[in-house]
């Protein structure tokens, strides 16, 4: 394995990393019908101007626009990526950010590691 400093961003790569993510998870406990693919060209309310209301970069909504494990808000239904941290929807969550429903607490939106696209909102 190459050193970390050697190491480049791969859109695709992190893309397949996702989906295969998602399918081990599918495969160890999941039902398949948590993961939600997204329509063609990704989720049509993560906008540029969803990028302005969560202060990410085009990249970072670039990924935002892929597949998700589904969230229903039933806090006993939500699907866990580590003890009490679960995976963020976003494509349910920007029309609630974009409208105020959701702010940040103390500037972050994450109460755990936001890596994988794991996090909790709180």
């Amino acid at each position: 394995m190459p050193p970390l400093s050697e190491l480049t961003y791969s859109h695709d790569a992190c893309i397949a990393a996702f989906h295969d993510c998602y399918s081990f998870l599918a495969n160890m406990y999941l039902d398949e019908s948590v993961v939600i693919e997204p329509p063609e060209g990704g989720w049509p309310n993560i906008t540029a101007a969803t990028k302005k209301d969560l202060g990410k970069t085009e990249t970072v909504i670039s990924l935002l626009r892929q597949p998700y494990i589904r969230n229903t808000f039933n806090i006993l239904e939500r699907v866990q990526g580590a003890p009490g941290c679960y995976f963020a929807d976003w494509q349910a969550l920007v029309p609630l950010i974009s409208t105020g429903y959701f702010r940040p607490f103390r500037g972050r939106w994450w109460t755990c590691t936001p890596h994988f696209g794991l996090g909790a909102m709180g």
